[in-house]
């Protein structure tokens, strides 16, 4: 019995002890999520309340200074940038070339710069212009926004525009700089004068006519029509390097009867028309040449005389005759106009070209009765 009582007494003993120490592991446990054991008042082992002044309303401690915490410093980050040749640099320059149709207007060109990343937070930039060899023959004592200019489309803005005001030395250059007002790398573009044709024009001593439609030329048969090719600029100062080339072309459509039959007694009898397109038989009218910048016309036949010769012998009493009964018209573009050629020039360094019309009508002769008279 003693034995048992000491048992249950000793179990008792394990439990109260185990309770305790659950209960200290508990707090100690409590206290390092809180740091309360940091503070002598127990009061404020699980957190300070403080007033609007920094003092703790429970303990009266002042509220300790927060120390700095320090930011990350981020690395700069270097913009990798392609320019016009692919190198490596800090943007990469669109050139969009403005088509200047008057040689009036000096030429300009929309420069832009691409800056990348994309997320770039600064793209601002700054334009600037200069002789490549400001102590040259030609550049030294010039001032080079007399002979090109940069202006961009706003302050910073990634588009420019260069303009050409003089023509310049052709061994000279001129360079555009963009600079990154953000990281300062810079890119290039070089600026040359070759002298590039603006206009393009083809003129000649013959006269026009037009029929509403178009402006064209009036050439007879067996004859021929020159024409001068010339090409200009703003500068009046166009490079030797050119490459002209023409094409010939035949506008319209005839329609023409197949057969017709002239019987001897004078009444005709007509087969099926056929519509033939001028362009299938241009060479058969006209032929064209170009030679350094002269272009020459010379007109064969008439449309009309080119059917009506094309006759043969029918059997016993009658004729045959494969002629141009009639001509239809034009109708390219909803306005109707006879057939017509046309010769259109191209030059394939300025990638201008102009087109000439032409019609062919038979030469006027004259002849008398009588080559001589004696009285």
């Amino acid at each position: 019995m003693k034995t048992y009582r000491q048992h249950v007494r000793s179990d008792a003993t394990k439990w109260a002890v185990t309770a305790l120490a659950i209960l200290l592991i508990g707090v100690i446990l409590a206290g390092i999520i809180t740091d309360g054991f940091q503070d002598a008042n127990p009061y404020c082992w699980f957190g300070h309340e403080y007033d609007e002044n920094g003092i703790c309303a429970k303990c009266g401690e002042e509220k300790p200074a927060e120390e700095p915490v320090e930011e990350p410093v981020e690395e700069p980050v270097e913009d990798i940038v392609e320019d016009v040749e692919g190198n490596a640099s800090v943007y990469r320059l669109a050139i969009k070339k403005a088509v200047v149709q008057q040689a009036t207007e000096a030429p300009s060109v929309t420069l832009t710069a691409i800056i990348t990343p994309s997320t770039a937070q600064n793209k601002l930039v700054d334009w600037t212009v200069a002789w490549a060899n400001p102590d040259s023959d030609f550049a030294s004592g010039k001032d080079v926004e007399e002979y090109v200019t940069v202006v961009p489309a706003s302050d910073g803005a990634l588009t420019a525009t260069v303009t050409c005001l003089q023509a310049f030395d052709r061994d000279e250059y001129v360079i555009i700089t963009c600079t990154s007002r953000d990281s300062k790398a810079t890119a290039e573009c070089v600026v040359s004068f070759e002298g590039q044709a603006s206009v393009m024009n083809i003129t000649s001593t013959a006269s026009t006519s037009s029929d509403g439609k178009i402006t064209y030329y009036t050439i007879n048969t067996n004859k021929s029509m020159t024409a001068t090719v010339s090409l200009d600029n703003y500068f009046h100062d166009v490079t030797s390097n050119r490459n002209l080339s023409y094409v010939f072309n035949g506008y319209g459509t005839i329609a023409v009867y197949n057969n017709i039959a002239v019987y001897n007694d004078g009444h005709k009898g007509t087969s099926a028309t056929s519509n033939i397109d001028i362009e299938t038989i241009k060479n058969e009218f006209a032929t064209v040449s170009l030679s350094g910048t002269t272009l020459t016309i010379n007109a064969k036949r008439t449309i009309e005389g080119y059917y009506e010769s094309r006759t043969f012998q029918g059997w016993g009493y009658n004729y045959m005759k494969l002629y141009s009964h009639q001509v239809s018209d034009a109708d390219t573009n909803g306005t109707s106009v006879a057939p017509y050629f046309g010769v259109t020039v191209s030059d394939s360094v300025s990638g201008l070209s102009k087109t000439i019309y032409f019609r062919i009508t038979e030469s006027t002769s004259v002849s008398v009765d009588k080559n001589e008279i004696v009285f």
